[in-house]
């Protein structure tokens, strides 16, 4: 069995029948390639580069196309944290301070102290410190000193001024 449009099929196959305008074109070929094209194309090729090296560049310049690319990113990232550190360590920051009067902290002892704090401070006092309501009269060799050697109150004054 034979399909109906078998347009490979040269036998059977009418171009003009088929495809009358595509008939119609000319068989030839509209560009042509200039004449020793392919044989001047690499000095003319090489001739361009030759011109673009010419270009100075300085040192500074070489070194910002050299490092740029590579290590922007990673410069970017040492400057944002070495930044956030040094204005981290050098930040001031002012704490309003409560400074209690005489009277505040006699209210709080007040209201807060009562017998069984009172009686773990003495436990918590060493024990050589007084721990007691007993007056401890550490002025006694003085005033024996005084009444050993017969020194009043007068004497002491006059020998101030």
């Amino acid at each position: 069995m034979k399909p109906e449009n078998n347009f490979f099929d040269e036998e059977d196959f009418d171009m003009n029948k088929e495809a009358p305008l595509l008939s119609s074109i000319d068989r030839k070929i509209p560009f042509e390639i200039p004449a020793n094209y392919f044989d001047e194309l690499p000095m003319l090729i090489q001739e361009k580069c030759a011109q673009q090296k010419a270009v100075k560049i300085t040192f500074f310049e070489q070194i910002i196309l050299i490092l740029k690319p590579k290590y922007l990113a990673f410069g970017m990232i040492v400057l944002l944290i070495g930044g956030g550190t040094f204005f981290y360590l050098h930040k001031t920051t002012t704490i309003a301070q409560y400074v209690p009067t005489s009277d505040d902290i006699m209210s709080a002892l007040n209201d807060n102290l009562s017998q069984d704090d009172e009686s773990l401070l003495i436990e918590s006092l060493p024990d050589n410190s007084v721990a007691s309501n007993e007056k401890v009269d550490n002025d006694q060799p003085i005033v024996n000193y005084l009444i050993d050697n017969d020194i009043d109150i007068n004497t002491i004054i006059n020998n101030q001024n």
